[in-house]
């Protein structure tokens, strides 16, 4: 053994031994990632990078120094979890400081791991994408921690031949989402039986040319997030546009971000849940013997700036709602300007009026009530 590798496994057992003592953290640089959106992982420069909704760098760490060959990243703002390809263990990373390292991941027959290169993790469960093995391995979360040196999987789906060039990993409650990099496709498997259920159209730039080298996916809510290395752009997509059965073979995407100058070497994506915002809709109710109808626009407050939202029409009787409509916000929105007239139909005749009011998120909120006649009320909502 040449003196270099010598002298990296000692520091990397050292790591080992430090890192569970009580009071003693590894040193690393960090800047605040209060208020990022997405986090970004970067092998060339062995940092986490983190960005608001709207694109803009808002921090960094650094990563340890064992933690050489970043390739996926999974966790929250308070705790991030990275997956290196090289010592095939995670390393917990609390407020940018390394705080644990995983036992040695390995199959669940014990044997090694062969290119693991996607993180994912929900509740206790944590998934490991192996692209060698064509498959992805779960693990429990504990025993990924313990005292133990090695932990083995405990479960596994097998990936469909076609789906050969396995990048990355994304989850939710009941799918796996595996980012292929030669493709250029997502394939979802079911995360209780391992099937195969779709496969996406191929992804695409927002002029509709090719991809590159895509190396990071995010699956959060109604929206899919990926990262392209060679590209150095972060693009969304939305979820019903991917996988709604309306979009061919190729499907661009809906916006793109660049990513900073120094994170060149993007490996992973994660959207922080506190930055995810589900699918909400807006209704018209209708109280009393009349009939009501209303034109709104809506404007979304992200990053404490106001973007322009959507605009819509929505009737409704004293018998019967409007049709939830549903909206999809951006991730990171914080609050939403509402400003609409409301008219009120008696006899043929129309009265109304017109309000403007503004509200945080995440509460439900009754907005624009609107007392035309007694007995008659309009309630417009987003919940």
């Amino acid at each position: 053994m040449d003196k270099p590798e010598l002298l990296r496994r000692v520091e990397f057992l050292l790591v080992l031994v430090l890192t569970g003592v009580p009071g003693w953290t590894a040193a690393a640089s960090a800047e605040p990632l209060d208020s990022a959106a997405f986090l970004v992982v970067d092998e060339q420069d062995r940092a986490v990078y983190g960005y608001d909704p709207a694109g803009s760098l808002v921090g960094s760490f650094s990563l340890d120094p064992s933690n050489s060959h970043p390739s996926s990243i999974a966790g929250d703002l308070a705790t991030v979890y990275v997956l290196d390809r090289g010592t095939k263990r995670i390393y917990r990373y609390q407020s940018g400081v390394l705080s644990a390292v995983s036992n040695e991941l390995r199959l669940g027959d014990g044997r090694s791991l062969s290119r693991p290169s996607g993180l994912a993790i929900r509740g206790g469960e944590t998934w490991v994408l192996d692209g060698g093995r064509l498959a992805i391995l779960r693990y429990s979360l504990a025993a990924a921690f313990s005292t133990a040196r090695r932990v083995r999987a405990d479960g596994e789906v097998a990936l469909d031949p076609a789906n050969s060039r396995a990048e990355d990993l994304a989850i939710d409650d009941v799918l796996l989402y595996v980012l292929d990099e030669i493709d250029k496709r997502l394939c979802v498997y079911r995360r209780s039986g391992g099937e195969l259920v779709v496969v996406s159209p191929i992804l695409q730039q927002t002029d509709g040319n090719n991809l590159g080298a895509p190396s990071g996916v995010t699956v959060e809510g109604d929206s899919i997030a990926i990262v392209d290395r060679s590209r150095k752009r972060v693009l969304r997509y939305p979820v019903d546009e991917v996988f709604g059965g309306t979009a061919g073979d190729q499907v661009p995407a809906r916006d793109d971000f660049r990513l900073s100058l120094d994170n060149a070497d993007a490996r992973g994506l994660r959207a922080p849940p506190e930055f995810v915002v589900r699918p909400r809709a807006i209704q018209l109710t209708c109280q009393g013997p009349a009939n009501f109808s209303s034109s709104a626009s809506l404007r979304w407050t992200v990053g404490g700036v106001a973007k322009p939202g959507p605009t819509f029409d929505l009737t409704c009787t004293d018998s019967e709602e409007s049709p939830a409509l549903p909206l999809r916000p951006p991730n990171g929105v914080t609050g939403y300007e509402v400003s609409m007239t409301i008219k009120e139909v008696i006899g043929g005749r129309v009265t109304g009026r017109s309000c403007t009011e503004s509200h945080p998120l995440p509460v439900q909120h009754t907005v624009c009530q609107t007392p035309l006649l007694p007995g008659s009320r309009a309630v417009f909502s987003y919940d």
